[in-house]
């Protein structure tokens, strides 16, 4: 049993630091849906490792928290896909619909003995000397479960994917680092569900997200996951010919249209995560720390000449009067 609990710990340890270091960083959607996505991932580690060292007769009891815990992976998971793309607002009211099939699964693990149609029964496989883990004979609502959890997550797949084709280079990492980091324990449980397992009997997907973590934590630090978020382009983009440029609460650029790229010389997409005073210098000299909404006029060299710009700015700010983005217009 030694060689199974050190990296199940490690994943469970590096699965709560990640879930504290988003808690502490900017607050935002996206970052609290992670939160909530990254705390059912906890539960999920914690639990299975419980499970391995319990009793035999506890192990049904731990099975049973464990896979109402799974239930919220992937609805989670779906809610940040679309936080993270922008699109909350416009989908929020419509995000029961994905937590009806995992509520009527949980309510069927709990019941299973009085039914068996979630699992037909309970089997004790061998582990390691004096060891069993608790496997639970597959029924046809949990094919069901399995069917609907993974077009749930594929459907966040595809929302990240077609982001990640529209996003500049900074967002391309982060969309990246995250979708990688899913891959490992989708991976993982694909294998277990298939009963292909390098390690007999034992369930690799708790013990992946050592390596999800360790990803996501790369994301941290070389994209600033959660730190600068994609902006919801189309809502700006849409019946806007004026150029627009915005600054994120920390005065790094975070959006800039194509009107605003061809207007400036110094400033294109490829800027977007760069403070906004070695991005657009000449630009952000004239803002100054104004948290005021205020309207003047500038002179900017473009094409080689001199222009005049109507520049508005626009400070945004969220409950407690926490400043969010500045939006230049």
């Amino acid at each position: 049993m030694i060689f199974y609990i050190p990296p199940l710990v490690l994943s469970v340890i590096l699965s709560l630091i990640v879930l504290l270091y988003v808690q502490r960083g900017p607050s935002s959607v996206s970052a609290k849906a992670f939160i909530l996505a990254q705390a059912s991932v906890l539960g999920w580690a914690v639990g299975y490792t419980i499970q391995i060292v319990a009793d035999p007769g506890d192990k049904r009891f731990w099975v049973i928290v464990t896979n109402v815990i799974i239930m919220s992976v992937a609805p989670l998971w779906f809610e940040f896909a679309i936080s993270y793309a922008g699109l909350w607002d416009r989908i929020r009211r419509y995000r029961w619909l994905i937590w009806i099939e995992p509520i009527i699964a949980s309510c069927l693990i709990v019941t299973h003995e009085s039914h068996r149609v979630y699992w037909t029964g309970l089997e004790l496989l061998h582990l390691a000397e004096g060891t069993t883990v608790a496997y639970m004979t597959p029924g046809p609502a949990f094919w069901v479960h399995v069917v609907i959890a993974y077009a749930t997550i594929v459907g966040g797949i595809g929302i990240l994917g077609a982001l990640f084709i529209k996003s500049p280079g900074l967002y391309r990492g982060q969309i990246t680092a995250t979708l990688v980091s899913l891959s490992f324990p989708l991976v993982a449980n694909i294998l277990h569900l298939a009963r292909i397992e390098p390690v007999p009997n034992f369930d690799l997907t708790p013990v992946s997200f050592t390596l999800t973590c360790a990803t996501i934590g790369f994301g941290f630090f070389r994209f600033r996951l959660f730190d600068i978020s994609p902006f919801a382009t189309d809502a700006i983009l849409e019946n806007v010919s004026e150029s627009v440029v915005v600054l994120d609460a920390q005065d790094r650029l975070v959006f800039i249209n194509q009107s605003a790229s061809g207007a400036f010389n110094d400033i294109t997409t490829d800027d977007v995560g760069r403070p906004a005073a070695e991005a657009i210098p000449t630009l952000y000299q004239q803002l100054g720390d104004a948290t005021e909404h205020n309207q003047t006029e500038i002179v900017l060299e473009s094409d080689g000449r001199p222009r005049t710009f109507t520049l508005q700015h626009t400070p945004m700010f969220e409950k407690k009067d926490q400043l969010t983005v500045r939006l230049i217009v």
